[in-house]
């Protein structure tokens, strides 16, 4: 692994090699990082030769590399919840590759198992205070823990979990609940092993999510079983270990009322599902709401009654329909927004004139759906098609800023 310059800059060019920074061996951005001073002494390679040059701090800092990350970690457990592995072929290309690299839990955020981190990269973790990480554990005892990751490696992730922990590396921890495998005393257990550990900033639970392509012995979380969990959970939360934390998807499932902003703490875990419903409750401002047109929303089945609450009632209930989409491509227990595709929001909603709006979450950074279309081809489908931001605060701006630009017109 090596970071390989991107473009000419100064002293350096295209595909020029960082190899050693300040006496220490350079193998991705985070030793650059760690490693930079304020003036350096830095060893490349080009072609075949190696230079030593000296340069400031800020002048490292301008160069780009092709990779920030070189040789990223593949995922090489066989988890029988794996959301990927129940993926049909046809879809965007990269939802196929499972990383489970550090490097990228600590970058952007990324769930990682600890099944295949070295005690030598543990250190190096510690050494270059690495944090924080976010990490699926799941269980901590081994028996369930193996049943669930199906991991041909020795799994010694708790005993590097509390490594970290003991060296002071901010940890955020995933459970997927499994009923019947990861709940109940086993559940139990996961909580007070973590109560033991002080470094744990949260602990987020989230519902196993089943396509209709999944062929392992797993049960979905049901209305009762979510119940069941929030009370426990609440009850844990008050009394021993404030850092639990349900994803909304509970709530939602036992027709609960989502708890308040002060519960969530500070959100670490709304990437995961963690408190979005409130963070679009409390940011809907509707007096910034203009009062003039006729929109359909489109959603996610399990989001359709929060929206039909916030934005069907009072002087606004003509302004917005509201349509709930199912999702028939990966199953009726796949819900969300967020796995919406092209296909299922084309079959499902007629064109019309007035504005279709649609949550941007369903296209990633290059603007495709989950089923490969791009957006100009969805849109010369649906003409009216307008996809808006997923927040409140920022959806409310976008409608403000459309009143504007049509009474311009």
């Amino acid at each position: 692994m090596s970071l390989i310059i991107k473009k000419n800059m100064s002293l350096f060019h295209v595909d020029d090699v960082i190899k050693v920074l300040n006496g220490q061996r350079v193998t991705d951005i985070l030793d650059f990082r760690f490693y930079l001073q304020e003036n350096n002494k830095i060893h490349y390679q080009r072609k075949e030769n190696t230079y030593v040059a000296r340069a400031t701090e800020k002048e490292l800092k301008k160069l780009d590399f092709v990779e920030d990350i070189p040789g990223i970690r593949t995922c090489q457990n066989k988890c029988i919840f794996c959301f990927i592995d129940q993926l049909p072929k046809g879809l965007r290309k990269t939802l196929y590759f499972k990383d489970d690299d550090w490097r990228l839990s600590f970058l952007a955020g990324n769930f990682i198992t600890l099944t295949n981190v070295s005690e030598d990269e543990a250190d190096r973790i510690i050494e270059q205070r690495i944090s924080p990480l976010y990490v699926s554990l799941h269980a901590t005892d081994k028996d369930v823990r193996k049943r669930l990751i199906g991991s041909k490696i020795t799994d010694e992730a708790f005993k590097t979990l509390k490594k970290l922990d003991a060296n002071r590396i901010s940890l955020h921890i995933q459970i997927v609940v499994c009923p019947g495998f990861n709940d109940g005393d086993v559940l139990k257990k996961t909580f007070t092993d973590l109560k033991r550990l002080s470094n744990i900033e949260t602990i987020g639970l989230v519902p196993v999510g089943l396509t209709r392509f999944h062929n392992n012995d797993l049960e979905y979380v049901g209305s009762a079983q979510a119940k069941t969990l929030i009370r426990f959970v609440e009850k844990e939360k008050q009394e021993t270990d404030d850092r639990l934390y349900l994803a909304d998807e509970f709530y939602l499932l036992a027709g609960a009322d989502i708890p308040e902003a002060r519960y969530y703490g500070e959100f670490e875990q709304l990437e995961n599902g963690i408190g979005l419903v409130r963070k679009w409750i409390d940011g809907l401002n509707k007096q910034e709401i203009p009062q003039k047109g006729c929109f359909t929303i489109v959603t996610g089945e399990a989001f359709e009654q929060i929206l039909v609450n916030q934005l069907k009632s009072g002087t606004d209930k003509q302004l917005f329909d509201i349509q709930g989409i199912k999702n028939k491509y990966f199953g009726p227990k796949i819900n969300v927004t967020g796995l919406l595709t092209a296909q299922d929001i084309l079959n499902q909603v007629k064109p019309q004139d007035t504005p279709i709006l649609i949550p941007d979450i369903v296209l990633n950074e290059n603007r495709l759906f989950l089923d490969d279309m791009s957006e100009e081809q969805f849109k010369k489908r649906l003409p009216s098609a307008q996809f808006v931001p997923t927040d409140s605060v920022s959806f409310c701006s976008w409608l403000k800023n459309l009143a504007k630009s049509n009474s311009r017109a």
